[in-house]
């Protein structure tokens, strides 16, 4: 449990990086969304067979960071937010 929540954590960590859509490049969100969706079926097919459901949750949580990295990249570069 607690690796598929880190995959849900930071799939949700998302909206504090509001760049994408405060610029209007929704299409780039969209594609991105894709990205995250294609990499979580490609993992889940390789680890599935290999660790079962624990497989399943890693894949979730793999996703779910790179797609939080990679909009806060691009949102960044977009509509600059000053972090701590």
């Amino acid at each position: 449990v607690p690796l598929l929540a880190v995959g849900y954590i930071f799939y949700n960590l998302q909206i504090f990086i509001p760049g994408l859509y405060l610029t209007s490049r929704t299409k780039l969100f969209a594609a991105l969304m894709i990205g995250f969706a294609l990499t979580n079926i490609l993992l889940n097919v390789w680890l599935i067979p290999l660790f079962g459901l624990y497989g399943a949750a890693a894949s979730n949580a793999v996703s779910g960071v790179l797609l939080f990295v990679t909009i806060a990249f691009f949102s960044q570069q977009g509509y600059r937010i000053p972090f701590p």
